[in-house]
């Protein structure tokens, strides 16, 4: 933690295009795109998955529940563009000198190109970009930037893994197959892991601030108290988690129903935010790879032919990472070129 604030404080262009570009050429880039390769290839060639099958079942595909799952998965990022500026004033944007709030709309295009970083380098540095463009744009000091995304993770973490618990024993019947019972535990221990920390940092934040070099104390209050005044506030995030997270499960129910493959609402919300807890570690890009072969495993389980469970799987990354790709592309593109904000006069929080 204070490695970051100390680069939050030199006031580095933390997350700036030009060294998440480079990053692409990193052989850690490189090597997690071959890993997410090689366990997609291994686990085609184990599962006897047919691939001409899976694409004559997503050519075949309902047209209009497709439109539908694309839109549900628009809305999901306006809300997080919500959330997020929600929490930005709460943490002092518009209320600080200099600073502003940004709109929804823009915050959302933000998100997208942010997206489209996590689904090219690991390890969501993305959300280094986040930080990035609304420091540029809005003023907004990394410190409270990062402190904002880190208690928007912590808050979606934690609905998440409650929702996920909760839908496992319905869709299983409280009898979980071992694919569905890691993944849990895997967002248990991430959850815990993650409060543990935030529980250390809150406890000793006076004893680090007291042997931090006086150039890095204002960035780490400011980092620590964007964090905490978010989480002692978390009406309002938690619930727009909930609608988020009802609203990924609501695009994996409607991309079944495209392909005609029956399954229960409540198995669409455990495979969809078991996909969406996978994303988030950090050995390949949007846990390319990883994401694929959960989905497929978990459906088969639920009584889905593999062939059909391998198209509902493939389809749902068509739009949540190629097609991410493809339209946080030309976003990115846009942004450079023509979307930098100027500041507006600031707003009251």
């Amino acid at each position: 933690m204070s490695l970051d604030a100390e680069r939050i404080e030199t006031e580095q262009p933390v997350g700036d295009p030009a060294s998440l570009g480079r990053g692409l050429l990193r052989p850690r880039t490189l090597l997690s795109f071959a890993f997410a390769l090689t366990i997609l290839v291994f686990f085609i060639r184990r599962m006897n998955l047919d691939l001409g099958a899976v694409i004559d079942n997503i050519r075949s595909a309902s047209i209009p529940f497709l439109i539908l799952a694309v839109l549900v998965y628009l809305g999901t990022i306006i809300l997080r563009a919500a959330r997020w500026r929600w929490m930005l004033r709460l943490a002092g944007a518009g209320s600080i000198p200099g600073t502003t709030v940004p709109p929804v709309g823009y915050l959302a295009a933000v998100l997208l190109v942010s997206w489209f970083f996590n689904c090219i380098l690991p390890a969501k540095l993305g959300d280094a970009y986040r930080i990035y463009r609304i420091k540029v744009d809005d003023g907004i000091r990394y410190s409270i930037g990062f402190g904002t995304v880190l208690g928007e993770r912590v808050i979606d973490l934690i609905v998440l893994v409650i929702m996920l618990a909760i839908s496992a024993i319905v869709a299983f019947h409280g009898n979980m197959p071992q694919d569905a019972t890691r993944a849990l535990y895997v967002g248990v221990g991430l959850s815990i892991l993650a409060v543990i920390g935030l529980i250390m940092v809150f406890a000793f934040r006076n004893y680090i601030t007291d042997r931090l070099p006086l150039r890095f104390r204002n960035q780490w209050q400011s980092l620590q108290e964007s964090v905490f005044v978010n989480l002692r506030n978390p009406t309002v995030p938690a619930i727009l988690s909930v609608f988020i997270w009802a609203m990924e499960a609501g695009r994996m129910f409607l991309v079944a129903k495209a392909l005609d493959v029956h399954i229960g609402f409540e198995m669409a919300i455990f495979v969809g935010l078991m996909a969406a807890l996978l994303t988030t570690l950090p050995f390949t890009p949007a846990g390319l790879g990883v994401v694929e072969v959960a989905m497929v495993s978990v459906l088969k389980l639920a009584g889905v032919p593999v062939d059909l469970a391998g198209s509902v799987a493939f389809l749902d990354r068509i739009i949540t990472y190629w097609g991410l790709i493809a339209v946080g592309a030309l976003v990115y593109i846009y942004l450079l070129k023509w979307g930098t904000r100027k500041p507006a006069e600031p707003v009251g929080s």
